[in-house]
């Protein structure tokens, strides 16, 4: 009865009329604190914001460097060749003077200048090679432009995981600075931003004044203790600044912002007790009872409702004792409340078991399925080797790229990170170049051609795709032919447009055709089977025989994605 709401407001309410001197000056100090926080939050805010040129070309160029690395181990592409494609990333980059595969050792014959470079001399190079990780420092003087820049490494490393080199990025940080003032226009702030070591990238004045805005007595290598912080200081010549550090690539990059102090002024009363006194007690009164109103009942049940908010959001666990000063009905909700909260998230475990579960019991069936299928494609394909028919072994042949595409397609089910969604254009190209392998024209040099962009399929529709490219690609590779001074080709192509509202796939399979052949006349079991794949698809099926070459164009509509997994992006052109 003691702990009630009702009796605690009439307790407090007993000392409206004493004289509440001290706690206007902490409730005072308390607005003064919280806004100070405010403004700092400001500050991080606003550097992060101000830095927003130097943390573009940083996070772009790790991202130009990381796709270059995957795709130097994907590709494996001679010297000339990888030149060729870091000379394409260089003009698609911004600002860039230099990108290139630095080997170990520190020679570099694969870059977009096309000469060979020894970094060995450079005194990043043996931290680099003894530690091989991500990277990010400034140069006065490149190596290879010799001029002032921004050098981002990325290691590159072999499907084994064994440290092959780094590619190696540089270019200009010199019009960062001037870009991010002609964004910000803020004369109270001043920017710099280093790496984990300590070393400046990029600075608003020359070395020789960084003096007048940097803390005195700290490195900049303490600096990065402090990421996502603010404090006070001074600087070596005296003037009391606040400093903002804030990270700008993670563990790798950050900005200091050094900022004059402009601290919001305290505002003087403005009535006098001893002449408004009857007023002064009115509002005394009534401020104290706003006070307890607060202190008991709307700062309890907002703590309740962060609680529930964080419960709802990350499932963070309430505990009714973070309200034991609360009022007896306030805290009965905490409790009752805490309960709810461990019972929903046992049942939510419960049933993320059960799906873990199930999925992993999915691809235990689409493993299963996959052994079967290529262990009765390997039976056809010793079955095709030991017949003498010509027209049997052929036949057997089709059987077993059938077999072998749906053993395919279970085997990307069981790999793939979900099992609502299969990219169907990496499916593709694992198809053709197995159909090759298998296929009739085995024998035969055929020019494979891809134009596949990355498209997102339901398992419902990936399977009735993936057979119809079987049959499609089995044509194209039996009757491609050319003249005899011409190597015949094969192109497959993929996109999806949004139209209409709807995501559109076009999935085209080309060959090309001796025109002084005779080409086979009349549907044969596989064009059947393509009519018959299209319609669970609910796709038009177009054929289109000009001068040299044979195309098969599929379009249909894809299927939405469940709710709560992720959807595919259409890929534009």
């Amino acid at each position: 009865m003691l702990n009630s709401l009702n009796v605690r407001i009439a307790a407090l309410l007993t000392f409206a009329l004493l004289p509440l001197g001290i706690v206007e000056i902490l409730q005072t100090q308390r607005a003064a604190d919280a806004a100070r926080e405010v403004f700092r939050a400001s500050l991080v805010a606003q550097t992060l914001r101000a830095a927003t040129p130097e943390r573009e070309a940083i996070i772009s160029a790790f991202g130009l460097a990381e796709g270059l690395a995957d795709a130097l181990i994907a590709l494996d592409p001679g010297r000339e060749e990888c030149s060729a494609m870091m000379r394409e990333a260089a003009v698609g980059g911004r600002g860039i003077s230099f990108i290139g595969l630095v080997e170990r050792g520190g020679l570099s014959v694969c870059n977009n200048l096309g000469r060979d470079y020894d970094f060995s001399d450079n005194p990043a190079s043996p931290s680099l090679f003894a530690e091989p990780r991500q990277d990010v420092r400034f140069s006065p003087a490149g190596d290879a432009s010799g001029l002032p820049v921004i050098i981002v490494s990325e290691p590159v490393r072999d499907d084994d995981g064994t440290f092959v080199g780094y590619v190696s990025l540089s270019f200009q940080g010199s019009e960062l600075a001037a870009s991010r003032r002609a964004q910000t226009a803020q004369e109270e702030l001043w920017l710099l931003t280093f790496n984990a070591a300590g070393e400046i990238l990029t600075s608003d004045t020359p070395d020789d004044g960084i003096a007048s805005y940097m803390p005195a007595g700290l490195r900049l290598s303490d600096l990065s203790d402090f990421s996502g912080t603010v404090f006070s200081g001074e600087t070596a010549y005296g003037e009391k600044r606040e400093f903002a550090v804030v990270p700008i690539v993670d563990n790798r990059a950050y900005a200091l912002g050094s900022w004059r102090m402009t601290m919001p002024g305290d505002r003087s009363a403005w009535l006098s007790p001893t002449t408004y006194l009857p007023l002064a007690m009115w509002i005394l009164s009534l401020c104290i009872a706003i006070v307890v109103f607060q202190r008991q009942v709307v700062r309890p049940v907002r703590t309740l409702m962060m609680r529930m908010r964080n419960f709802a959001d990350g499932r963070a666990i309430f505990r009714a004792n973070t309200l034991e000063t609360a009022p007896q009905e306030l805290h009965e909700i905490g409790l009752t409340f805490e309960r709810l909260s461990e019972q929903i998230a046992h049942d939510e475990a419960v049933l993320e078991d059960r799906v873990h579960e199930r999925e992993l019991l999915l691809r235990e069936v689409h493993h299963r399925v996959k052994n079967n299928l290529q262990m009765m494609s390997s039976i056809i394909n010793i079955q095709a080797r030991q017949t003498t028919d010509e027209g049997a072994g052929e036949a057997l042949r089709s059987v077993q790229g059938r077999l072998a595409s749906l053993a395919r397609y279970h085997q990307d089910l069981y790999e793939t990170s979900s099992l609502s969604r299969l990219s169907i254009d990496q499916l593709l190209e694992e198809l053709t170049r197995q159909m090759l392998g298998i296929g009739a024209a085995s024998s035969q040099h055929v020019d494979l051609k891809f134009d596949l962009h990355e498209v997102l399929l339901s398992p419902d529709q990936a399977s009735p795709l993936a057979m119809l490219a079987t049959e499609a690609l089995t044509n194209a590779l039996k009757y491609a032919s050319a003249a005899d001074d011409v190597m015949p080709y094969v192109r497959v192509s993929l996109r999806c447009d949004h139209e209409g509202g709807e995501d559109v796939v076009t999935l085209g399979v080309e060959n090309s055709i001796d025109p002084g052949k005779a080409q086979p006349e009349g549907p044969g079991l596989g064009v059947r089977l393509m009519k018959a794949f299209g319609s669970q698809l609910e796709a038009s099926m177009e054929t289109e025989r000009l001068d040299g070459l044979y195309r098969l164009t599929i379009r249909f509509v894809r299927q939405r994605f469940p709710p709560g997994t992720e959807n595919g992006t259409p890929a534009q052109s």
